[in-house]
């Protein structure tokens, strides 16, 4: 997933959320990743981009991640969770 060029590495945030809204069908929308405002990331979009730059700089195992803000429905949480590892590899 992440590129490293030159001692940089680049992480594209953008096309994960767009690959995970597009996985979840009608689970999670636009609306649960972005503020009214189309423009700003909500708290679930803030925290699948933390999860996303976690793995890749860090190379941290998400499944063992159990803890995720209470703006976030569990059943998203582990959404959420199982598409990062699946696309993220």
């Amino acid at each position: 997933m992440g590129e490293t060029t030159k001692n940089i590495t680049i992480v594209p945030v953008g096309n994960q959320w767009m690959e995970v809204l597009q996985a979840s069908g009608s689970l999670i929308t636009d609306k649960d990743f972005y503020q009214s405002d189309h423009y700003h990331p909500t708290v679930e979009g803030s925290f699948f981009t933390a999860m996303v730059l976690v793995h890749e700089l860090f190379k941290i195992d998400l499944q063992l991640l159990t803890e995720y803000p209470s703006e976030i429905s569990r059943e998203h949480f582990l959404f959420l969770k199982s598409k990062f590892n699946e696309n993220t590899h």
